[in-house]
């Protein structure tokens, strides 16, 4: 047995990935990089002792270089510096990258008693803000206090209203003077040096103050939340830097009231702010999501140079969803809790990124158990009846498409129309609800967008003539690969933006876009990996059922075009 501990100690340590320690931006992403000064985040195994980490106590003495018998050397164009290890574990270390760090492409080794990793690439930047959010994973809600309220965190029933003043927290703000291993660390404004922008709900905002907080490698930013937003997922992005240095930062949201602390979207599931406050109080919550939609897409043309041209079609596939559960409601994480709430609201945009088979995981803190709806039947137009398919996890589905092959029919007409879903009850008693599915969306200038620049933007445009009531998601993904036979080499990124359909038109900004990656060149050809879509979305319906909290229903028919991003 001592033999057996002695070679696990010994174990070479081994990195996985270096990140952002708030954003955990993806490297291979436009906007990834190590910002000097600011605390990242290394992944791997064998990289510290086995015992969870726990953060120092900087008043009892300054950070060291060496901690627990680990230490992480930087190499950046000739010059070598020591990390400042916040904490060490063996899976995650997080440490401060000292200010003095030049910047370029470099290397990281990480020794844990005297045993030293294979080198990693690090790559330096002057900035690159990551927000902290509360799930820890660089999404959905920011941790914001409001200053304006007794530095309160915000949440949806503690929401900020225009005009009051945020503290958003993060890293990656850029050099600092002063020693980095001390607290309380010297607080200077960078808003000027780091060329510090904030967009909130898509509205450009210059913060009061940018800088290191009075714990070292840790930013704040304090802002004023500037008028006409309002909704429980307002955007919240942080852009540094100019020109070729230009940063974007993770997106994440906070919740903002036109008046009063209890958020509310027109989105959101029928959902008043009552409504809200009443469903938050509960220590458990049970509700449902019937999701209905039509996706049309065209696939361009490609001319292979000395070879044949592909594509050139359209594919329409029709999809019905259902799930139903019951959660545990952690306060902190309401707003993730709740299906209604994982929207973007109204004049905002968020952007994902996701690495190889990698699929989100989301520590919302909160527990769920699927709910049985007995069998669930939608009634279309034409007056027919359809069972949705049941999966041995409680999940409801049913999809159709014109692709060549498919063995399932279509079932939404083009003109949309009134679908009606009923269950026989079980876990969820009976119930009867309807939507009417909206027709095809008019997009305007679907034909003039082939190739997007992503540092100009993109502005979409379609037909309000007819009046509606509903609301246009716009939505766009990319996908790349350095070996595209090889999956664990992909990378993807989306964004969604949500904008009124009276708007009639709506631009999905630059520090949107510069979060995406480019689409992939093969062989020299340009092959559109890019999606681009507008779909037109009914107001959710609401409905009750007995044994339900809460259940809606949303509908949306959708266009997209496979487009260049570049």
């Amino acid at each position: 047995m001592p033999a057996f501990l002695a070679g696990a100690a010994l174990a070479q340590p081994s990195i996985a990935a270096v990140q952002n320690n708030y954003s955990n931006i993806i490297r291979g992403m436009p906007n990834y990089g190590i910002a000097q000064g600011s605390v990242f985040t290394i992944f791997g195994s064998n990289l510290g002792p086995a015992q969870t980490p726990v953060l120092p106590d900087l008043s009892q003495g300054p950070l060291a270089t060496n901690l627990k018998g680990v230490t992480v050397q930087v190499t950046v164009n000739g010059t070598t510096v020591q990390a400042i290890p916040y904490y060490v574990s063996a899976t995650q270390i997080a440490a401060i990258l000292p200010s003095r760090t030049p910047v370029g492409t470099g290397t990281v080794t990480v020794t844990f008693n005297n045993v030293a990793s294979s080198q990693s690439q690090i790559t330096v930047v002057p900035a690159a803000f990551g927000i902290d959010t509360l799930n820890g994973a660089g999404t959905g809600p920011a941790v914001a206090q409001n200053a304006s309220d007794g530095y309160s965190l915000l949440s949806a029933t503690s929401a900020a209203n225009p005009g009051e003043t945020l503290v958003l927290w993060g890293s990656g703000i850029g050099p600092a003077q002063g020693d980095e291993t001390k607290y309380p660390f010297a607080q200077v404004d960078q808003t000027n040096a780091s060329a510090v922008q904030v967009y909130i709900g898509g509205q450009l905002v210059k913060p009061s103050y940018a800088g290191r907080s009075q714990f070292p490698g840790v930013d704040q930013i304090n802002v004023v939340v500037p008028p006409g937003v309002a909704g429980c997922n307002v955007s919240v992005v942080v852009q540094t830097g100019t020109g070729a240095s230009t940063m974007v930062s993770n997106t994440a949201t906070i919740p903002v009231a036109a008046s009063g602390r209890v958020c509310s979207d027109p989105a959101s599931g029928g959902l008043t702010s009552s409504d809200l406050r009443d469903l938050l109080a509960k220590g458990t919550y049970r509700g449902g999501a019937i999701i209905l939609g039509k996706a049309t897409s065209q696939t361009p043309a490609i001319s292979i140079p000395g070879g044949p041209t592909i594509g050139g079609s359209v594919t329409a596939v029709d999809f019905a969803s259902a799930s139903f559960s019951e959660v545990i409601i952690n306060q902190v994480n309401a707003a993730q809790a709740l299906p209604q709430f994982q929207l973007i609201s109204l004049g905002s945009c968020t952007v994902y990124q996701v690495q190889g088979s990698q699929t989100a995981s989301l520590n919302v803190g909160i527990q769920s158990k699927a709910l049985d709806a007995g069998t669930l039947s939608m009634k279309v137009p034409n007056g027919s009846t359809i069972n949705l398919t049941k999966s041995q996890n409680l999940g409801y589905s049913l999809s159709g498409s014109n692709a060549t092959g498919s063995t399932s029919p279509l079932f939404i007409p083009d003109s949309g129309g009134q679908f009606t879903f009923s269950n026989t009850g079980a876990d969820v008693g009976p119930f009867s609800a309807s939507i009417t599915l909206p027709p095809a969306i008019n997009w305007t200038n679907i034909n003039s967008i082939t190739d997007v620049n992503r540092g100009a933007g993109v502005t979409v445009t379609w037909d309000k003539t007819n009046p509606y009531s509903g609301f246009v998601t716009i939505m766009g993904n990319s996908y790349t690969a350095s070996n595209p036979s090889d999956p664990r080499t992909a990378i993807a990124s989306g964004f969604q933006c949500m904008a009124p359909y009276s708007a009639g038109a709506f631009t999905v900004p630059p520090y949107v876009l510069l979060a995406m990656t480019p689409s992939m060149t093969i062989s020299g050809v340009s092959v559109p990996t890019g999606l681009l879509s507008l779909s037109l979305s009914a107001q959710p319906v609401r409905f009750t059922a007995p044994g339900l909290d809460n259940g809606f229903i949303a509908a949306a028919n959708s266009s997209g075009k496979l487009v260049n991003y570049k």
